[in-house]
């Protein structure tokens, strides 16, 4: 697989990181790894979202619209990510992908 695939898969789910990343390791490119931070960032960030989203939801129920929209942030963000992959770009992720460059050493 080349660059822009293993970059494109990596934001496909953890399965996807994961086989992006056992490819990285065999070819380990700038590129691939730049997107493995974002992604796997992105990841993180969703899991806390989550939890953030459903303690919002438990105490203030009324909500539950607002909360519903909020909750595809992290999904905005995985377009974005792959957008930026498939035109080979190193542009983080807005918002929280300046928090993922280079915290992950691989």
């Amino acid at each position: 697989m080349d660059n822009k695939t293993i970059s494109i898969i990596s934001y496909l789910t953890i399965i996807g990181w994961l086989i992006a990343f056992f490819q990285y390791k065999d070819n380990k490119t700038p590129q691939v790894k730049f997107h493995l931070e974002q992604s796997l960032g992105i990841f993180i960030f969703a899991v806390l979202w989550g939890i953030a989203i459903r303690i919002v939801l438990s105490l203030i129920p009324v909500l539950g619209s607002l909360v519903s929209i909020l909750s595809l942030v992290p999904l905005v963000l995985i377009v974005i990510g792959i957008i930026n992959a498939s035109k080979e770009l190193q542009k983080p992720v807005p918002v929280i992908g300046e928090y993922f460059v280079g915290k992950f050493g691989l």
